[in-house]
């Protein structure tokens, strides 16, 4: 669990940072390993820690959640692909590093 934590802040940190493209697909990369490796901790957990009678209900919308959040960012990349050049791989990095544009 901390290790996916600490690639979550790892990968965020880079982003941040990063100026080149590589950079930035390596950051996206270890912040969806740490996703791939958190998803099988909440499911356990909202598993052992929900009432059996909304354990079903709880995973789907665990699930549920999940594809809403891909949804939210391929629309905003949807949103953002109007833009020219090095434009768009800012607004985008901007866009998941929650990061003011300057």
């Amino acid at each position: 669990m901390y290790t996916t934590l600490g690639l979550y802040a790892v990968g965020g940190i880079v982003l941040f940072f990063s100026t080149a493209y590589v950079v930035i697909l390596i950051a996206l990369a270890l912040m969806l390993v740490a996703g791939g490796g958190e998803m099988n901790s909440i499911m356990v957990a909202s598993h052992e820690l929900m009432p059996r009678k909304h354990r079903g209900k709880a995973s789907m919308m665990i699930i549920n959640g999940i594809n809403f959040g891909g949804t939210v960012l391929a629309v905003l990349a949807l949103a953002t692909s109007a833009l020219k050049g090095q434009a768009v791989v800012s607004v985008q990095r901007d866009v998941v590093a929650m990061r003011a544009p300057p």
